[in-house]
């Protein structure tokens, strides 16, 4: 009977489709780790999803790769994270419609361009009151509704699930 559990979770583990693919904010001192991040995001879309997540400096080359793979994932991208979004959403081949950005670092002319110059929704962008929150980014985003940076990430992942 244990290794029949032992092979479950095995199985389960390599073949369970990727839910979320994730792409963290900064995350040194002074920051939550890439770790921290994913666990405060799942507190709001699922405890039990699957979540594959990246570095914010991560090659953009290997996300895009990952995206690709998973075609029925979500791409959340948060804060400096948001940087990918330049390169994500100049594929053609990958539906804007399954990408959420969450309060990337405004004063960005590249991101904000390729926002504008995309079909991403724009009810799939939340910003915070400030610009290093993501006011300003673009027009007719919405709001985190969330009192600080760290738990936009919690109360967006609700409303994207």
């Amino acid at each position: 009977m244990k290794i029949l559990l032992i092979i479950t979770l095995f199985f389960k583990t390599i073949f369970q489709p990727i839910d979320v693919i994730f792409v963290g904010g900064l995350d040194g001192a002074g920051y939550k780790s890439l770790n921290e991040q994913v666990t405060i995001f799942k507190s709001g879309f699922g405890k039990d999803k699957s979540v594959m997540a990246f570095r914010y400096n991560d090659n953009s080359n290997e996300i895009i790769n990952a995206i690709t793979k998973n075609k029925s994932a979500k791409v959340v991208l948060f804060s400096a994270g948001c940087r990918h979004a330049v390169q994500i959403l100049k594929r053609k081949s990958i539906d804007p419609n399954r990408i959420w950005i969450i309060e990337p670092y405004a004063p960005n002319p590249k991101l904000s361009a390729a926002i504008e110059g995309s079909d991403i929704p724009k009810t799939n962008i939340y910003v915070g009151t400030t610009q290093s929150r993501g006011k300003g980014i673009a027009a007719g985003v919405l709001s985190s509704k969330s009192s600080g940076h760290w738990a936009s990430l919690e109360n967006v992942a609700k409303q994207i699930k």
